[in-house]
């Protein structure tokens, strides 16, 4: 019980923050015998305090494990700071948890009409409307936010995902658009446009339709890397869709990049070089190394690259050959060790 006790001052005393702007209301009377007689607190200064300690005992239940004891707290603490954004996020995220949408999204509503500016509420509103089914009530709000934050990409983002999710990628790419106007050359923006032209060049059922949105998606990709040149996701997808596109080369351009990054790694120049084979397109990628190779005849990686498209190919005698050319021209330890390995 002590110890319990202890906590909880602990608590309370790390919550001070809580009571700033509290004043103290001193009977009349002599200077020196203010401290002799009891200190009275203003309305709401014992309603701040109130509020505490039911926050304080909220924190002892979580800390107990005790989360409906906790939830009930956290709710008195709530009505008592009704315009206190954190707390009343706090009660709906609990509610949340126990399977209590409708509650939940009662809070977070009221919670909105109190501060129609929270960029945290609307998100979290909409977040809560997608997840109990009310698709149309979580595209307003996310509009919502857009309108309130029109140069932050989350809105946009996530609204796109929603309609992405509905089927509807004709208005998903309409607010990716307009996000990419608004934001800049966001890089998560750049990478959301990048995916949807690239789901649409795998749906085209015209071979230069097809082109034509992987292009785009190139476009794009080359966008979001320059905007975050050390993100290497970014840059593999880069790689990725210029595979997909047959221009390998150029994947191998953006995939030394990376390998730069990261030197001497088997693992990651093995990843990288065996994803040229990924689409199953082996002989035209074997044809352009085999052209690069003859142009570059002393570059291992050339040769490394290579070995790895022979050998998802099924050409032994080619793929061994390769590595050992690799090996034998080889600065670092990854050639030999994958030539070890063969």
């Amino acid at each position: 019980m002590l110890i319990r006790r202890m906590g909880f001052w602990w608590i309370v005393a790390g919550s001070a923050g809580w009571l700033c702007g509290c004043q103290s209301v001193r009977p009349p009377g002599r200077a020196a015998d203010a401290c002799a007689q009891p200190l009275a607190l203003s309305a709401a200064a014992r309603n701040n305090a109130a509020a505490l300690a039911a926050f304080g005992q909220a924190q002892l239940d979580e800390i107990n494990k005790d989360p409906a004891a906790a939830l009930a707290h956290y709710q008195q603490a709530a009505r008592l700071e009704p315009d206190h954004e954190a707390l009343q996020l706090k009660v709906a995220l609990a509610l949340l948890q126990q399977q209590r949408n409708q509650e939940s999204l009662a809070t977070l509503e009221a919670l909105v009409r109190r501060h129609p500016r929270s960029e945290q509420a609307l998100a979290w509103l909409a977040l809560v409307y997608q997840s109990t089914g009310r698709g149309a009530e979580a595209a307003w709000t996310y509009q919502r936010l857009i309108r309130l934050a029109p140069q932050q990409a989350s809105g946009y983002l996530k609204l796109a995902a929603l309609y992405s999710r509905q089927g509807r990628d004709a208005d998903a790419l309409f607010w990716l658009q307009r996000g990419l106007a608004r934001a800049a050359a966001q890089p998560e923006l750049c990478k959301a446009l990048a995916d949807l032209y690239a789901r649409r060049a795998l749906a085209a059922r015209l071979p230069d339709e097809a082109q034509r949105h992987r292009r785009r998606a190139l476009e794009l990709m080359e966008q979001a890397c320059r905007a975050a040149p050390n993100d290497t996701a970014l840059r593999s997808g880069w790689g990725a869709l210029y595979i997909a596109d047959g221009q390998f080369e150029k994947a191998y351009d953006v995939y030394k990049i990376i390998e730069d990054r990261f030197p001497g790694q088997l693992a990651l120049r093995t990843k990288l070089a065996q994803s040229m084979a990924a689409s199953g397109r082996h002989e035209p990628a074997i044809a352009c190394f085999e052209k690069l190779v003859g142009q570059r005849p002393q570059d291992e990686r050339l040769w490394f690259y290579l070995g790895e498209l022979h050998d998802a190919a099924g050409h032994a005698a080619q793929a061994q050959n390769c590595f050992q050319h690799a090996a034998d021209a080889a600065t670092h330890a990854a050639p030999v060790s994958r030539l070890a390995l063969w």
